[in-house]
């Protein structure tokens, strides 16, 4: 259940992540496609620490 929760919550992490990219100069479309990827790491990074540490 926490990595199902982890990867969903990668839409969090998308909206967040997006505008650091615009700020950092990047194109729209480009920043888009390579965050879409990669949102979902550190939340499941996250997960898998905390899994980790419960048992």
């Amino acid at each position: 259940m926490l990595r199902s929760y982890a990867l969903t919550s990668a839409a969090i992490t998308l909206r967040l992540w997006l505008p650091l990219g615009m700020l950092a100069g990047l194109d729209f479309l480009a920043a888009y496609v390579v965050i879409a990827w990669l949102c979902w790491v550190p939340n499941l990074l996250v997960a898998e620490v905390l899994a980790k540490r419960i048992h």
